[in-house]
């Protein structure tokens, strides 16, 4: 069952799953793909999110695309997912697709840490070219 008015597809609130998949450290981004997939409201379009609606009395599989960071193995990502979306839905079968992996470095609120040190002007012994 959809409720389009406030984003509820099957028991499964696709804004609140964007918004918890976007969150995870190894995630740069949801993304559609080529086929532009996500799930279609009046007036917009949630991308990179799926809801395959059950049959019966089982959840609802949960289908999410990714653009993952660099550095991240895929099972990492997949995992970071996953665990974000348990408590979210639970009991359904969430299915990570990576799309592509994002090579550009991480934003600064992402790298754990930062260490700059000062070692002082370069001086070259006397005679170094």
């Amino acid at each position: 069952m959809t409720r389009p008015a406030d984003g509820v597809v099957d028991g499964v609130d696709v804004d609140r799953v964007a918004a918890a998949v976007a969150a995870c450290p190894a995630v740069a981004r949801l993304t559609g793909g080529i086929g532009g997939l996500g799930t279609y409201l009046p007036g917009r379009r949630v991308p990179g999110v799926v809801v395959r609606e059950s049959a019966g009395p089982s959840p609802p599989k949960v289908e999410v695309h990714v653009v993952a960071r660099y550095g991240p193995t895929m099972r990492e990502v997949a995992r970071q997912v996953r665990t974000a979306l348990t408590a979210l839905i639970p009991g359904s079968a969430v299915d990570v697709i990576i799309d592509d992996v994002d090579t550009e470095p991480p934003p600064l609120d992402v790298v754990d840490a930062v260490v700059v040190v000062d070692i002082g002007p370069l001086r070259l012994p006397p005679g170094a070219p």
